[in-house]
């Protein structure tokens, strides 16, 4: 993986998004700038943000999981679970060095156990299996984000 600015650079080279969309697709793609390319050529870095959204809406309080797991769609299971797992990992490096990664990240990261949010990753790993064997795509969606919930719960109260 390049440096960040050499990344950029390149991105900024190929023409794809505004300055602010490079560096949003670069972070998605954890500095990855063919990823990053990509995510900003196919629209998937705006799925994404959607995704990251609905997580945050969750862990706030603003949304329930039925509603969120309805709005990821059947369609877009086993690309929402990459995506989250992904996403998990970050809040578990969030944990261990939050320097230089956004206040919402930074203070979820903050308040969820560390051996609860390692269980939730294993989880969601099993449920990306199960989905490959066949498993109801909704039900799967729908079970991730009611644990998400509760994860996101007991952070409160610890």
């Amino acid at each position: 993986i390049p440096p960040e600015r050499q990344a950029l650079d390149w991105l900024a080279a190929s023409g794809a998004g505004t300055p602010a969309e490079r560096e949003a697709a670069l972070r998605a793609a954890h500095g990855a700038p063919l990823l990053a390319l990509q995510l900003l050529q196919d629209k998937s870095l705006e799925l994404q943000q959607s995704w990251r959204s609905a997580l945050l809406d969750l862990a706030a309080g603003r949304s329930e999981p039925l509603k969120a797991a309805a709005g990821v769609g059947e369609e877009q299971a086993s690309a929402f679970l990459r995506w989250l797992y992904g996403w998990l990992l970050e809040l578990l490096r969030a944990g261990l060095l939050p320097a230089g990664r956004p206040a919402e990240v930074e203070a979820l990261a903050g308040s969820l156990p560390r051996h609860a949010l390692d269980r939730y990753v294993a989880e969601v790993q099993d449920n990306l299996r199960r989905l490959e064997s066949n498993a109801r795509a909704q039900l799967v969606l729908e079970a991730v984000l009611i644990r998400w919930s509760a994860l996101v719960a007991l952070g409160r109260r610890t």
